[in-house]
């Protein structure tokens, strides 16, 4: 129980420095949008739970949360993947081309007088 505290614990704080750093011009934003997110996450799994409980059953709820919970899994597998096959091809600009980094607007020729 205390492992599971402690890594789940580090998921908050991390996702809002990463939104923090990937929107640094609208952090107040990106957090809003973090905890929105979250919160109707939470809201729709619980909903679709009740539903699948109802149907079928405990077994078929755990059922459908294994597969959700493979399906994430193997999506973040997948996008670290790309990030360390970037970084394995000796990309010297890792941090413009990586996945995990939102692209940057580039500066108007009128921004610099």
């Amino acid at each position: 129980m205390a492992v599971w505290g402690l890594g789940f614990g580090a998921v908050p704080v991390a996702a809002q420095s990463w939104m923090a750093r990937a929107m640094p011009a609208n952090v107040e934003g990106g957090l809003a949008l973090f905890v929105s997110a979250l919160q109707g996450s939470l809201a729709a799994g619980s909903a679709a739970g009740g539903v699948i409980y109802e149907a079928v059953g405990p077994g078929g709820a755990l059922a459908v949360a294994a597969a959700v919970a493979a399906a994430g899994s193997l999506a973040l597998l997948g996008r670290a993947g790309a990030a360390i096959s970037l970084q394995s091809a000796g990309s010297a600009d890792l941090a413009n081309r990586s996945p995990w980094r939102a692209a940057r607007p580039k500066a108007a020729a009128s921004d610099h007088r």
